[in-house]
């Protein structure tokens, strides 16, 4: 018997491959063309016959912009779509570059990484604060959840033969 508590959609499967380093897009075998976020059916036929490829990570930055943010509130962030080359649209960010360095066109390279276990401020540091005591609540609640791994793109750089 199934263990109920174990997540099998598409989601859950694209989740523990990026968690193991993997990339992976799922591909429609009706319409032979790939899909993201994963689901389980083709947008674009409505075929069930899904099935799950790695990628390369490599693509093209299609649009990007900057969410200003004074630097008390943690600073800028850099948010891109990347087009990857196998036709899907990814929402990310783009590392390695300052954030007005990030152009439309720029080729990049899938990164995955895992986030930093303590986002915020410890019990210690948040004492020193009033106002980091709710941050500390948060703090505790998230080094108790999983932590997710994170996709993001560095520039690539094409090696000459």
């Amino acid at each position: 018997m199934d263990d109920p508590t174990e997540s099998t959609g598409p989601a859950a499967r694209y989740e523990r491959a990026l968690a193991q380093g993997t990339l992976v897009l799922q591909r429609c075998r009706g319409c032979a063309r790939h899909i993201f976020h994963p689901r389980v059916l083709c947008p674009h036929c409505g075929s069930t016959d899904l099935e799950t490829q790695g990628s390369r990570g490599l693509g093209v930055v299609y649009s990007t912009t900057i969410v200003r943010r004074r630097p008390e509130q943690g600073g800028d962030i850099q948010v891109a779509l990347v087009d990857l080359d196998e036709g899907v649209r990814v929402m990310s960010r783009v590392e390695g570059l300052a954030a007005d360095d990030v152009k439309i066109g720029l080729r990049v390279q899938a990164q995955i990484c895992k986030p930093p276990h303590r986002a915020f401020a410890s019990a210690a540091e948040a004492a020193d604060d009033a106002k980091a005591s709710k941050a500390s609540k948060v703090a505790e609640a998230a080094e108790a959840a999983e932590i997710r791994p994170l996709l993001v793109f560095t520039p690539f750089e094409e090696m000459s033969a």
